[in-house]
């Protein structure tokens, strides 16, 4: 099993791009529901977020700026920019391998975690979407 799956490194990348250049790596804790928690380290790639800059400007343009959905796949055979773009999704899977260093790892049995039994406020969120019964 990898260390983070391929679909969390863009939302970390883009949170240390949002940080500012200065913040060349971040911290992710990963739980996993019995074998305790990851502690990961993504390295920034700067080449990587130019890259997804363009391909949220041309979302934007080509879709949420005109009111338009996007079709299945809306770049994947695009006549100009298709090659790029498999390449970019292609670059995008790798990072979880180039990017991603290991820590440490938490013990299942050292996470502290909720005792519903004991638990009297009845959700651990702020709306009350979460019912507990």
């Amino acid at each position: 099993e990898p260390l983070v799956h391929p679909q969390y490194v863009p939302q970390v990348m883009l949170e240390m791009m949002c940080v500012g250049p200065e913040c060349r790596s971040a911290i992710m804790v990963r739980q996993t529901g019995l074998n305790g928690a990851l502690i990961i380290r993504i390295h920034r790639d700067d080449a990587w977020l130019e890259e997804m800059i363009f391909w949220l400007g041309r979302f934007q343009s080509e879709f949420a700026d005109k009111e338009c959905l996007p079709h299945e796949n809306f770049f994947w055979d695009d006549e100009e920019y298709g090659d790029r773009y498999r390449a970019f999704v292609q670059q995008t899977k790798e990072l979880q391998h180039q990017r991603v260093e290991f820590v440490d790892k938490v013990n299942h049995k050292e996470i502290q975690r909720a005792n519903w039994a004991e638990f009297k406020c009845g959700s651990l969120f702020l709306d009350d979407t979460y019912e507990t019964s």
